[in-house]
């Protein structure tokens, strides 16, 4: 298999048609992240990297090799991150609240530094979770057009 390179733009066959996704950091503790573009397309585009100009549907750690390797997933060329994208976004983890299980406790993590906080403010409900998608649930969220503020979590 071909090496991963940060900027690969990734191909996902689905039900709903073709997703397109940039690999945009490689995290220790979660492995290769992901942006997935808004649109589906009924076969590959013409010009395809006119996909990249486009709006982010789903940013999510997932596990890329082994989609590859399965050919689940396939790497369509390799493009400049989009400035917008070069920096590690801010993740939300949901914690386990042993006094109260019902009640969230929440914590935003830059990649370095977590931090407590007591309700997720409108704009953080937006942030993606931190966690790391099976290809099964990955798929899922592309084709029924999952998004955060559906997660039932906030």
């Amino acid at each position: 298999m071909k090496r991963l390179k940060i900027g690969d733009l990734l191909e996902i066959k689905t039900n709903k048609g073709y997703f397109y996704a940039q690999y945009t950091h490689q995290v220790e503790s979660y492995g290769t992240l992901v942006r997935v573009f808004n649109n589906s397309c009924p076969s590959r585009p013409d010009n395809i990297a006119e996909i990249l100009n486009g709006d982010i549907r789903l940013t999510t750690f997932f596990p890329l090799r082994s989609a590859i390797k399965r050919g689940d997933v396939v790497v369509v060329g390799n493009y400049p991150v989009r400035s917008d994208l070069v920096e590690l976004p801010i993740f939300r983890i949901r914690g386990v609240n042993f006094v109260n299980p019902k009640a969230a406790i929440w914590f935003l993590w830059d990649g370095v530094n977590k931090v407590k906080v007591d309700q997720l403010s409108d704009e953080q409900k937006g942030y993606p979770i931190a966690s790391v998608l099976t290809y099964e649930l990955f798929i899922h969220r592309l084709e029924t057009g999952w998004t955060l503020r559906e997660d039932g979590l906030s």
